[in-house]
């Protein structure tokens, strides 16, 4: 038995105990109904503090508890039920016992400032953590191809891998240690590039959140860089409606996209379905078609949303499939690495309760799925080769439960959760195919890599925020404790188990400087188990032939950070600071040519963030973010892999009159001279894109995306093996809705 932390109780039990210790303390609460500039109510709004962690779902009715109120003046972060910010309301006084107060919404504007709120509408973040939105209106008009592209650009935000197949990073912590999540549950990978949702369709997001910094106490392992949210709608209540999106690439976006939505009110409910399909081509670079980067996908979401008296009950269903996604390789045209498929189930369950069993609200979310794919590393036929397909052929069960509660005591805000996620049945085929020199199978041999394993983490956590100093200084801190199993059953290691324990904590200061400023420091520890295939797999990956280590141990962390986030007129901004300390360091290395995992000492990643936005007028934003980040591996002094370069991005959002709408953007990243493992050097480059359009009315809207406009040649990441990424491309978006 190993241990992250020695601790001497069971992390998970200790943490329990501590929480329902709390559940006796007694309750301090304000009630408000969330209005918009009508005065009509809405229902299922998401309310947060700023500069506090979470956030609170409104009744059916509009209202919503905040527990413990701030005391004024505070101002509160409001997003809409399916997470679009809406606006920042300010409280200057307390609100009277027994009454209830109406949080009226400013006017609904075409652009959207963000920077300042600091605030997630489904994510529990420390307060020093800054935090992005991609909304539903950035991913219309930049029409992104996947994940990794939606949030390209945020501060410290990079991506591994290449193409289809790209992995988002936040702060340079790749490879399983930034969180992906979908609709509140994990997005899990055997894939050692990590979980990357590749089969996601933009045309189902609603909007995507990205935490940057620690997120373990909340969210156990895997969350040591950040969290990345994407989030499907959610549907509307009393509402019947449709809409559509068409769309047509050519260039470097060489795609042919449908998707349709329909939302159905069906008794005090609704549902609402979207379904979608993409074909994409090999894409153009600026030295030509770049081979092996094609990808064809499809899925729907069907979501229903059920009142229940005061209380919210929501459950969905997506089922996601992708054929022959190829990965351009530098290794071309001898090997040939593609995904022949990939298909994702998911079922997931959320239940938002106000004011039971002592707690001003309950949120409960669940999450069970299926997820398998296939990886086909082909050796393509030569004078002297004959045709061979390598195939490793995974599938695996996951699943999440997870309940958070919060309640006062005093002064003082109390957020406390428990919650199981884990992966069972995980499956891992090795399959050779050999082939004659007419291209006629000869024979098949297959070889069982994983029979059967498992893995499960159960946390337990503890949050909560008392106001200091005559309420200028607030302290917020939280601790959690995991205990995480691994088995493995038959095999390449055969009978393997792992039982790990680790504790999480992290404590915060912030300081309210003046009206809307905001001054925070950090410290935080967190950790990561390593995946099932970093210990048991044996056999092909996309990059070539793996080895898992079975003797692994857990990644801990100790991290600081410090941001400052306010308002100044017009001015949005936010600066944060950060050093990164990760222990026993998980490095995959290269030996001849199979790839092995082993524990190194300790890697350090430190970097700093800028983020402004300018409203110069009611319908034009001028957005400004920048980050200069590096890592080393301490034992050596090398440079760690996955690491950011200086990177800056200058964006202009505006609606000059009527329904013409139009956004530019200029991405510049400096030459990276500092590669780590598996890496080359990365000659810089600036890339311009430009969307445009025009809102005929509600039935249709006509986009068009230009991508990398001036043709520039860059690489598509800092792999040895990467290619040219997509050189100048346009897509053509037919929209509405009716």
């Amino acid at each position: 038995m190993r241990h992250a932390l020695a601790v001497p109780l069971r992390p998970a039990p200790a943490a329990l105990a501590l929480a329902l210790a709390l559940l006796t303390l007694p309750l301090a609460a304000a009630r408000y109904r969330v209005v918009d500039e009508n005065g009509k109510a809405v229902p299922g709004a998401r309310v947060s503090v700023l500069g506090r962690a979470g956030s609170v779902a409104a009744d059916p009715k509009g209202e919503v508890t905040l527990e413990p109120e701030p005391p004024p003046p505070f101002e509160l972060g409001v997003f809409s039920p399916s997470g679009a910010w809406l606006g920042i309301v300010r409280v200057e006084s307390r609100t009277p016992a027994d009454s209830l107060r109406d949080l009226v919404l400013p006017a609904a504007r075409s652009t959207e400032v963000f920077v300042s709120a600091g605030t997630a509408a489904s994510l529990l973040a420390p307060p020093a953590n800054p935090v992005s939105l991609v909304s539903k209106r950035e991913l219309d008009e930049r029409q992104p191809n996947r994940l990794a592209e939606a949030v390209e650009g945020l501060p410290g935000v990079s991506n591994s891998d290449e193409s289809s197949s790209a992995v988002p990073v936040v702060r340079g912590l790749a490879r399983g240690r930034t969180l992906v999540m979908l609709d509140d549950g994990r997005v899990s990978a055997e894939r050692r590039a990590g979980a990357s949702a590749s089969y996601l369709n933009p045309f189902a997001l609603e909007a995507v959140e990205v935490v940057r910094g620690p997120g373990s106490v909340a969210y156990g392992s895997d969350a040591l860089g950040g969290i990345v949210h994407a989030r499907t709608p959610m549907p509307e209540l009393d509402v019947l409606g449709f809409r559509y999106r068409l769309s047509a690439g050519t260039g470097g976006s060489p795609e042919a996209t449908g998707g349709v939505g329909a939302n159905i009110p069906v008794g005090s409910g609704a549902f609402s379905l979207n379904l979608y399909q993409r074909s994409q081509g090999d894409y153009e670079s600026p030295a030509g078609t770049q081979d092996n980067s094609a990808v064809w996908d499809r899925g729907f979401v069907l979501r229903g949303l059920m009142p229940l008296g005061p209380a919210r009950l929501w459950a969905s269903y997506q089922l996601d499939q992708v054929r022959d996604m190829g990965k351009p390789q530098a290794d071309l045209p001898t090997t040939r690495t593609f995904y022949p498929s990939e298909n994702s189930s998911r079922f997931s369950l959320g239940l938002d309760v106000p004011a039971v069993a002592g707690f001003s609200s309950l949120e409960l979310r669940a999450f069970f799925g299926d997820y398998g794919i296939v990886t086909n590393r082909q050796r393509r036929p030569t004078a002297t080769t004959t045709l061979r397909n390598a195939l490793s052929d995974v599938d695996a069960k996951d699943f999440s439960v997870r309940l958070l509660g919060r309640r006062s005591f005093g002064a003082a805000g109390l957020r406390l959760g428990v919650d199981v996620n884990g992966r069972s049945g995980l499956v891992a085929l090795n399959i050779v195919e050999e082939f004659d020199a007419a291209g006629s199978p000869t024979t098949t041999a297959t070889e069982v890599a994983v029979e059967d394993a498992a893995r499960t983490d159960l946390g337990a956590f503890v949050e909560g925020d008392l106001p200091l100093a005559g309420e200028k200084l607030t302290l917020t801190a939280g601790l959690r404790g995991d205990h995480v199993t691994t088995e493995n059953t038959g095999g390449y290691y055969g009978e393997r188990s792992t039982s790990d324990g680790a504790l999480s904590g992290f404590a915060t200061l912030s300081w309210a400087l003046a009206r809307a400023w905001n001054l925070s420091a950090q410290f935080s520890r967190g950790f990561r188990d390593p995946t099932l295939s970093d210990r048991y797999f044996r056999g092909v990956s996309g990059r070539g032939f793996v080895v898992g280590n079975p003797d692994l141990s857990a990644e801990t962390s100790n991290q600081w950070d410090l941001s400052l986030r306010g308002r100044a007129g017009v001015v949005n901004l936010g600066l944060s600071g950060y050093v990164y300390r990760i222990e026993d360091l998980i490095e995959r290395y290269r030996e001849g040519n199979d790839f092995h995992f082993r524990n190194r000492g300790e890697a350090e990643i430190t970097g700093i963030e800028l983020e402004a936005d300018v409203r110069v007028a009611p319908r034009l934003v001028v957005r400004l973010s920048g980050s200069l980040s590096q890592g080393r591996i301490l034992d050596d002094g090398t440079w760690a892999p996955d690491i950011l370069p200086p990177t800056a991005q200058l964006m202009v959002d505006h609606e000059p009159f009527g329904g013409f709408f139009w956004r530019a953007r200029f991405l510049a990243m400096s030459r990276d001279e500092r590669p780590g493992a598996s890496e080359i050097v990365v000659a810089g480059y600036g890339r311009f894109d430009l969307s445009l359009g025009w809102r005929f009315s509600d039935l249709l809207t006509v986009t068009v995306s230009a991508r990398n406009v001036f043709d520039k040649a860059y690489a598509d990441s800092a792999d040895e093996l990467s290619v040219l990424a997509p050189g100048r491309g346009a897509i053509l978006t037919l929209s509405g809705s009716f």
